[in-house]
C-alpha cells in the first residue's frame, strides 16, 4: 500500500491540523451494504473542506494543490496557478500571465509570490 503525503496547511486559513473524513453511502435498495465510500480533508480550524473524493490518495493530491497565492502585483487579479517549466517552479497570473520567480519547488514558489516586496525578486516579470 502507497504512503499518503503529509496534509499541508489549510488553503483558507493558512493553519496546520487538517484531517481526513469519509462519508459511507449505502445503497437504498440494499440497506445493509455500503456502496460508496466518499473521502475529504477537512481543516480543524475553519472548517474548509475540499470536495468529495472516491479515494483518500486523489483528496489528499486536490487538498495538496490548493494554494491561495496574493493578488497579481500587475493587474490585481486574485486568480494564479502553479507551473512547472524545466525542473523550475513559478506562479502565473490567470489574467495578464505575468510570472513570478524561479524556484526549486511547490513551496518555494508559492513563497516567493507571496512574500514579494516590489524590486526584491529582479527575475519575476509581466508577459
Amino acid at each position: 500500500m502507497e504512503k499518503l503525503k503529509r496534509i499541508e496547511a489549510c488553503p483558507e486559513c493558512q493553519q496546520e491540523g487538517a484531517y481526513f473524513e469519509e462519508i459511507k453511502m449505502k445503497d437504498p435498495h440494499i440497506s445493509q451494504e455500503i456502496k460508496y465510500v466518499l473521502h475529504y480533508i477537512e481543516c480543524g480550524y475553519c472548517d474548509y473542506n475540499g470536495g468529495l473524493f472516491a479515494s483518500q490518495k486523489v483528496a489528499l493530491e486536490h487538498w495538496n494543490e490548493k494554494k491561495k497565492f496574493k493578488i497579481c502585483p500587475f493587474c490585481q487579479s486574485e486568480e494564479a496557478d502553479l507551473c512547472n517549466e524545466a525542473y523550475n517552479y513559478f506562479v502565473i497570473c490567470s489574467d495578464c500571465k505575468s510570472k513570478g520567480p524561479l524556484a526549486d519547488n511547490e513551496n518555494e514558489a508559492a513563497r516567493k509570490w507571496n512574500d514579494r516586496e516590489v524590486g526584491l525578486y529582479p527575475d519575476a516579470h509581466c508577459c
